[in-house]
């Protein structure tokens, strides 16, 4: 009989807590741009304490890499699904209705990727343009 113990019975649900202030960080970064948005603004889009932040990322930039890791996700995630279509009019007609469906944010606030990489280009930051340059590529 195995016993499971108190940090294993924790770790789903901070492994959720994370997954959570991803999702948000990349969201809200998208919405309000890098230099505007604040640590406080994406735990509470994930409803996390914002204290529980900084167990989960240490800096503002790590949590900009974990939504760039968000936008790498969701990208490969539609250019696996047109992969999987034979039809290379199929592809594109799902491609396009990729870009349809989401024509109301892209319309608001521009391309999640794009929009980060103009960002942190005029921030100067040489690492994290090249992990956005990595994720346009």
């Amino acid at each position: 009989m195995s016993r499971v113990t108190d940090s294993e019975k924790r770790r789903p649900r901070g492994t959720e807590k994370r997954r959570r202030l991803t999702e948000a960080a990349a969201r809200v970064l998208h919405e309000q741009g890098v230099e505007r948005t604040t640590l406080a603004d994406i735990a509470g889009a994930a409803g996390v304490p914002v204290g529980n932040v900084y167990y989960y990322f240490k800096t503002k930039d790590d949590l900009v890499k974990a939504a760039l890791a968000e936008h790498t996700a969701h990208l490969t995630e539609l250019t696996d699904r047109l992969d999987a279509l034979p039809d290379p009019r199929d592809r594109l007609k799902a491609l396009v209705g990729a870009w349809v469906g989401r024509r109301d944010i892209a319309a608001r606030y521009g391309c999640p990727t794009g929009t980060l990489a103009v960002e942190l280009d005029k921030r100067g930051d040489d690492a994290l343009d090249l992990e956005v340059g990595g994720v346009m590529r």
